[in-house]
């Protein structure tokens, strides 16, 4: 019996450090500029790194999307 818990401990082991877990490392491929050229949905999808794909399209999203009002007289 105790051989049976200790199989069991290695196999639960094994494949808790087979799982590959989520990392906070940093993409080392570098964005690009955000323009009108690099915001086409082919350049996009050039971009591996799923975290800095997202990223980029919400830079691409935001881009220009401020415009200051006209000053009011008030």
């Amino acid at each position: 019996m105790p051989s049976r818990h200790l199989l069991t401990a290695i196999s639960i082991l094994a494949a808790t450090l087979a799982v590959p877990g989520c990392s906070n490392h940093e993409s080392s491929q570098p964005l690009p500029e955000v323009n009108a050229a690099n915001c086409e949905p082919g350049r996009v999808e050039l971009i591996r790194d799923k975290e800095a794909r997202n990223k980029f399209i919400d830079l691409c999203a935001r881009m220009s999307t401020y415009k200051p009002s006209k000053p009011r007289g008030w």
